[in-house]
């Protein structure tokens, strides 16, 4: 959870400034997720709300896809809310 949570968190804290700052300065600011080829090995329905907090569905090298997915989806739907 934490590998997206923070970039979530982080993101969603500075957002207001990023936009206030943007207006004022005329210029636009960059949001950078990081993720990687991870997301490639995410569970095969992608990511598990259902069973989140399941430990004995529970796979870290899965786990780690997940994370890598929930990243990549974060930046997709912010691209599309801030054109």
């Amino acid at each position: 959870a934490t590998n997206h949570l923070g970039h979530y968190l982080l993101t969603n804290l500075l957002l207001d400034t990023m936009k206030k700052t943007a207006n004022e300065s005329k210029k636009e600011g960059r949001i950078v997720i990081v993720s990687s080829e991870g997301h490639r090995f995410a569970y095969r329905e992608g990511v598990r709300f259902d069973v989140i907090n399941n430990e004995s569905a529970y796979n870290s090298f899965y786990a780690y896809g997940q994370s890598k997915l929930a990243n990549i989806l974060h930046a997709s739907e912010l691209a599309k809310r801030l054109k």
